[in-house]
């Protein structure tokens, strides 16, 4: 059987919701060859908790890794599993809606939760009231999944 790739991330851009509502996605040009420069250049300027992106331990762990102590390896899985739970905003995901949803999961290395709130990517809600994880699942998704190296979300933020 053919391995299938599936690309995750979106596109930044001027479009691209920030965290919080904060500042977004820039690219100014720097230079322009219609100004005489040697080359087309853009400066960009973005937090690296814009679009799709990873948060590594370092993120919440004041000693905790950081997304460069990785290897390119480490982001590639062959065992994914996608648990669909469709929640409203600001809903907390918790065990009892999870444990249902991971039949068949085992042996996983990443787990993506489709909760139906990327369709919301253009509104508030997509950043002030996304659903939220309980705390206990980590412990819970290490325990029923052992092989389980990364999870996923279409929501901004895990809390």
């Amino acid at each position: 059987m053919a391995k299938r790739w599936v690309w995750l991330s979106h596109v930044l851009g001027q479009s691209t919701p920030a965290y919080g509502g904060g500042d977004g996605f820039l690219a100014d040009a720097d230079k322009q060859l219609a100004s005489g420069d040697s080359c087309n250049t853009v400066r960009l300027n973005f937090l690296n908790h814009l679009g799709s992106h990873v948060d590594a331990p370092f993120h919440f762990v004041s000693d905790g890794l950081t997304v460069d102590s990785y290897t390119p390896e480490d982001w590639v899985f062959s065992r994914v599993f996608v648990a669909d739970i469709i929640v409203s905003p600001g809903e907390v995901i918790d065990i009892p809606a999870i444990s249902p949803l991971l039949e068949g999961a085992e042996g996983v290395d990443l787990v993506l939760f489709r909760t139906g709130f990327e369709g919301v990517r253009d509104q508030r809600d997509y950043w002030k009231r996304p659903p939220a994880y309980a705390p206990e699942l980590a412990e819970f998704l290490m325990e029923e999944l052992p092989s389980l190296v990364a999870i996923g979300m279409d929501s901004i933020s895990i809390s």
